[in-house]
């Protein structure tokens, strides 16, 4: 049902403009720009797979090789894509722990982790692209103060959960957790997190570098994907639009938000005066861009390189 959804918001956006005029800005794209915003995603990409090699270093899996890393990363965002709300990525602990030396536990602490220090940065690059759009467009303050509203609730959330993963265990969750038999199993399991955690916070710095990192390479990604176009926005509209449409992706009604991201990413653009038509062209561009690099890298790991993928990790010390 997440796909059908998905397909028909796609579909209706489609016929809300001139089918003929959307296909042939599509036509005219600019491949060499075209081809930077593939190689842009495909930078992205092995930046978070060193993000997540990093927390595994941390966890005692120190000889695992960045391009095994990047496979399980691939593997992890294809599943992602089709699954709502990217939940797909928890994957990924699966896969580490198919070979019998990384523990479930520390899998799903890494995910988490990046998880964590996404959704942190990802909320205050929305509060920031929120300003940027009211100072750059006519919006009304009414509107600008219930979006900061949503988006404070969000780094709400999110520090709440760097607190109760992270921080000192507090003991009021404990007594209450504690009264039953799936609490004591919760509360063993952050106990295993927090464990891991304590090998992980030096590299806590470096796994927020590395995220934003990935954030400014998804604005020259966006950018080039424009260049190829011939959107007339500066780096700066890419760069904090990419906020907007990513959270758009977690909107769990659909498949990795598909329709929605596309709809979202098509009504900021229109509201810098470009024509519905080639708006629309980025936001399904985008998805190509995403649909090309994850199936090409993730159906191979999933499908083809399975045994390279499973081939002997160190055992965790």
């Amino acid at each position: 049902m997440p796909l059908v959804i998905g397909f028909a918001v796609i579909i209706f956006i489609i016929f809300q403009s001139n089918v003929f005029e959307l296909f042939s800005v599509i036509k005219r794209t600019d491949l060499r720009f075209f081809s930077c915003a593939v190689m842009s995603y495909i930078i992205i990409n092995l930046v978070q797979a060193y993000r997540l090699k990093v927390i595994l270093q941390g966890q005692g899996y120190g000889s695992i090789s960045i391009l095994k890393v990047f496979w399980i990363h691939m593997a992890g965002i294809l599943i992602s894509d089709a699954t709502p709300g990217k939940s797909g990525y928890l994957s990924i602990a699966y896969f580490l722990k198919e070979d019998k030396n990384i523990r479930l536990s520390h899998g799903l602490h890494s995910v988490t982790y990046i998880y964590s220090v996404d959704f942190f940065i990802k909320a205050l690059a929305t509060s920031l692209a929120i300003v940027y759009l009211s100072l750059t467009l006519s919006i009304g303050i009414e509107t600008v103060r219930a979006m900061l509203i949503v988006v404070a609730f969000g780094l709400f959330i999110a520090v709440l959960l760097f607190l109760v993963l992270y921080g000192v265990r507090p003991q009021q969750i404990e007594s209450f957790l504690g009264r039953w038999t799936f609490g004591k199993r919760l509360l063993n399991m952050l106990q295993i997190f927090r464990e891991s955690t304590l090998n992980t916070r030096s590299v806590l710095f470096l796994i927020i570098v590395l995220s934003l990192c990935s954030w400014f390479l998804w604005g020259i990604c966006f950018y080039a994907l424009g260049l190829s176009l011939g959107l007339p926005l500066p780096f700066l509209t890419f760069l904090f639009m990419q906020p907007l449409a990513s959270l758009l992706t977690l909107v769990p009604i659909t498949i990795g938000g598909l329709g929605f991201m596309e709809a979202g990413l098509t009504g900021i653009i229109i509201l810098y005066g470009v024509s519905f038509e080639r708006a629309l062209a980025f936001a399904l561009l985008t998805r190509v861009i995403e649909i090309i690099v994850n199936l090409s890298a993730g159906a191979k790991i999933l499908f083809l390189r399975r045994k390279y993928l499973y081939s002997e990790l160190p055992p965790n010390k």
